[in-house]
């Protein structure tokens, strides 16, 4: 869903309604790794610098549990 998509913004990052329509990077694990959750950043306006977004794909953070 929306929730989920990290792309694409505009390359000059300028667009300040920029959309993200799909959904591209992911966090991968290996079988013993368990994840605990996940979230986007860098999707909110007060996370732009200068009038610019950070990047042109929202940020992934995970939690993990470890072995």
């Amino acid at each position: 869903d929306e929730e989920g998509y990290t792309c694409c913004r505009d390359p000059t990052l300028a667009d300040e309604d920029a959309t993200l329509d799909r959904r591209i990077d992911h966090v991968f694990a290996t079988d013993d790794v368990r994840p605990r959750g996940a979230e986007r950043i860098g999707t909110e306006r007060g996370d732009r610098v200068g009038g610019r977004w950070p990047s042109d794909h929202a940020g992934v953070a995970a939690e993990l549990r470890l072995p």
